[in-house]
């Protein structure tokens, strides 16, 4: 059997060959790490500054530094100082020292969203001022509350919008308020849909019944025009009457005097009657007092003798006939 030709080698060669290939990689890795290092400016000279904030707003040890959103610089610490006010220390690139001066501001930028890591951003300073030296503090400026700033910009948006639903609300129910008066209307055209046939038909009869009394509207011009000759006979016959009624309006006064007149006449003619009545009264008592003494007499008269006898012996007398009401004094009604 032939052998493979790394069997055949001397032990030296495969000591090289073993030992470039562990050597290969640990230089690649040497070269990448000095890479990163560099990328990371690990062998560049730095400096350091200071500063103070109120609270540290998310700011951690390594955070970024920009200056016109190039980096600067790290956040090197973040920890509480003696006056319970968060200290804060940037380390930056001293190449860029010339870009931060006495007149410098750092500002702490929070992330516009949730996500994200807050930031110091140097504003530059003017050419004319110093320079800040290693060690020296600088200004910061706190950042406002994103999140109330943005809560009081919307707040207008956020107003309209609820006016906005609100009125699309009220839309929405004078929408379901138009939608159920129509189907209100379209019942109420079904209803009158399935009438219709009924009042086509009576509209035929109105029709029909209209055409029959255009037919007959000659004749009832012709009554209409003897019933109009009719009414001017009768207004001449009232006008007749009326004058009648005047001159018998205009005689009334006459009459009502005559009328007058014989009332009064009456009224005297009753005063005599009652004055002849009055002396009537006594009269008439004296009469009949006559009579009673006469009655009387007479029945004496019938006890005596003769006249007894001759009472006895006279014929009875006839009936009595209806007369003034005077007493008959024959005996024989006397006894009676």
């Amino acid at each position: 059997m032939k052998m493979h030709y790394s069997h055949r080698m001397p032990s030296r060669r495969i000591a090289q060959l073993t030992g470039a290939f562990v050597l290969l990689p640990v230089l690649g890795l040497v070269g990448l790490g000095l890479y990163m290092l560099k990328a990371e400016n690990v062998f560049e000279e730095k400096y350091l500054l200071h500063a103070q904030i109120g609270q540290s707003y998310g700011l951690e040890p390594g955070a970024p530094v920009r200056i016109s959103g190039f980096p600067i610089g790290v956040v090197k610490r973040v920890e509480f100082g003696a006056d319970g006010r968060i200290g804060l220390t940037f380390q930056l690139l001293m190449r860029y020292r010339e870009m931060v001066r006495e007149d410098s501001v750092a500002l702490v930028e929070k992330p516009a969203i949730m996500v994200g890591q807050t930031q110091v951003v140097i504003v530059k300073g003017a050419p004319e001022k110093p320079v800040l030296q290693d060690g020296a503090f600088i200004m910061v400026r706190e950042p406002h509350d994103q999140i109330a700033e943005l809560m009081g910009a919307s707040k207008p948006v956020l107003e309209r919008v609820q006016a906005t639903l609100e009125r699309v609300d009220a839309i929405t129910k004078e929408i379901q308020t138009a939608t159920q008066t129509s189907n209100r209307i379209l019942v109420k055209v079904e209803q009158s849909t399935q009438d219709l046939p009924a009042v086509m038909a009576s509209v035929q009869r109105t029709m029909a019944n209209v055409e029959r009394t255009s037919q007959d509207l000659p004749q009832l011009t012709a009554a209409a025009k003897d019933l109009t000759g009719s009414l001017k006979k009768t207004v001449g016959a009232v006008d007749t009457v009326v004058a009648d009624v005047k001159t018998a309006t205009a005689k009334l006064p006459g009459i009502m005097t005559a009328a007058q007149e014989s009332v009064d006449n009456v009224k005297a003619a009753t005063e005599n009657i009652k004055g002849i009545s009055r002396e009537a009264g006594p009269m008439v008592r004296s009469a009949q007092a006559a009579l009673d003494d006469v009655n009387t007499i007479i029945r004496g008269a019938k006890k005596t003798f003769p006249v007894s006898s001759m009472v006895k012996n006279a014929e009875a007398a006839p009936a009595q006939k209806p007369g003034n009401g005077l007493a008959n004094l024959r005996g024989d009604q006397v006894s009676r």
